[in-house]
């Protein structure tokens, strides 16, 4: 940074004055997360590896200062840490994680009867193989039924 931040300012005077962030950089990612949303004090980083979202918990009366205005100071962090990031009140907090979950679930249901038909095989004792295909308006009917039982138990 060298002697008085001297080092950004020149660098910021290279770019036309444009405003320079340092991130302080840490090999736990999500302390690298809460780093990316400073100056807004987080309490807790929950990430879903297999998606790439990071669930971030920050104090009710700070939720707008790690978002920023217009989204820029998360949007800013989620480009820099590669996450998609959810910011979300403590009060709302357990809410919001139970909500994630479930759309979570529904989008894992959705996926595994994703194909427009199914195809259950019993085999007889004579080696016959008997199909029971299950057609597409059948099918969306059920994941209808599913996702109204998820959203519904909330």
């Amino acid at each position: 940074m060298g002697p008085k931040s001297s080092r950004i300012g020149n660098v910021s005077d290279e770019l036309r004055g444009e405003k320079i962030d340092v991130i302080r950089w840490a090999p736990d990612l999500p302390t690298f997360v809460a780093n990316a949303l400073a100056p807004a004090k987080v309490l807790g980083v929950e990430l879903f590896e297999d998606e790439g979202i990071g669930l971030v918990t920050v104090p009710d009366h700070q939720l707008s200062l790690a978002i920023g205005r217009e989204g820029q100071n998360v949007r800013l962090a989620a480009r820099l840490t590669g996450w998609r990031l959810d910011i979300t009140s403590d009060s709302e907090a357990a809410e919001a994680r139970e909500r994630y979950l479930a759309e979570r679930e529904a989008r894992a249901a959705e996926a595994a009867l994703g194909e427009t038909a199914v195809v259950e095989e019993a085999v007889a004792e004579d080696g016959a193989v008997e199909e029971d295909v299950i057609d597409q308006d059948d099918l969306l009917r059920r994941l209808q039924e599913i996702k109204r039982e998820l959203f519904t138990s909330e």
